[in-house]
């Protein structure tokens, strides 16, 4: 099993509200944690009980760093990184405010070396945000690909965000980047239809269509602390389900079980679940 995408230092940050034009804002709390979407489904997988190998691009700061730690000391191969002595790792700061809304910038640092990433073979992979030129090449050599662009959506163009296409067999976004896509590909329907399945997440839980019938389910009740790395944490479980050989919903299903453990810490990572704390979060899930 294989994940590419971006490998991330997070800042988070805590205020009220978010500051208007010019004007300043103290933050009530600033925690720092790993993140990137490639690292958090990676993370969450290996959590999860697989031993992913996480296809990615680092700086230096990389080598010693916490993340590092974290990610090996739960068992993703990092063997395969693209490691850069010339750029940082890419960063993150999101701000949070009481209503739990989010803002975030970004900058991509060492992420847009993923080009010098060669194809390995692999049952499964997933395709987080990250240098998604990079992934029609990549997902080539998996048998099944699971696809998120996420935030990519918002700043690429459409058609280098859906160039991946021809490979994917589940496509994977929110409600805003459905809105987003939705008027390039003829509507989701349309959309639909192309792949084996197409989940879009909304904040009251998820469509899945999948084989021209489109299935709704709730989301899982969390107490909500930071919905920072919520979207990659649902993504992992989904494509748990998925290795596990569960149909489509089942697995998206568990993916919100995840999700919703990890919502209820602080960052991306520090919430993901083990296997069985998963499962007991959500009564007639799938045993193994």
């Amino acid at each position: 099993m294989l994940v590419a995408g971006s490998t991330a230092f997070d800042t988070l940050a805590r205020v009220e509200r978010f500051p208007t034009e010019e004007e300043a804002m103290k933050a009530d709390e600033i925690a720092s944690g790993a993140g990137g979407c490639g690292a958090n489904v990676a993370r969450g997988l290996a959590r999860l009980g697989h031993e992913p190998r996480l296809l990615s691009a680092v700086g230096a700061d990389f080598a010693d760093s916490s993340a590092k730690q974290a990610l090996e000391g739960d068992g993703v191969d990092l063997g395969r990184l693209v490691r850069v002595e010339d750029e940082p790792t890419a960063a993150a700061m999101m701000a949070t405010d009481d209503t739990l809304q989010q803002t975030i910038i970004y900058d991509e640092g060492a992420t847009p070396r993923m080009r010098e990433l060669e194809p390995i073979e692999a049952e499964l992979g997933h395709f987080a945000p990250g240098e998604v030129t990079a992934y029609p090449e990549l997902m080539a050599a998996v048998d099944r690909v699971v696809y998120d662009p996420g935030q990519e959506v918002f700043y690429r163009p459409t058609e280098e965000v859906m160039a991946p296409l021809d490979e994917v067999d589940v496509l994977v976004v929110n409600e805003h980047e459905a809105e987003q896509l939705a008027p390039a590909v003829g509507g989701l329907e349309t959309l639909a239809d192309e792949l084996e399945g197409l989940v879009v997440t909304h904040q009251g839980g998820q469509h899945v269509y999948q084989s021209g019938d489109r299935v709704e389910l709730d989301a899982v009740e969390a107490d909500v602390v930071d919905p920072t790395g919520a979207g990659d944490a649902h993504c992992a479980g989904l494509v748990h389900g998925l290795a596990e050989g569960w149909q489509l919903p089942e697995a998206c299903r568990f993916g919100s079980v995840v999700a919703a453990c990890a919502i209820e810490s602080v960052g991306a990572q520090r919430g993901l679940p083990t296997r069985d704390e998963a499962q007991a979060r959500l009564p007639g899930a799938k045993k193994t």
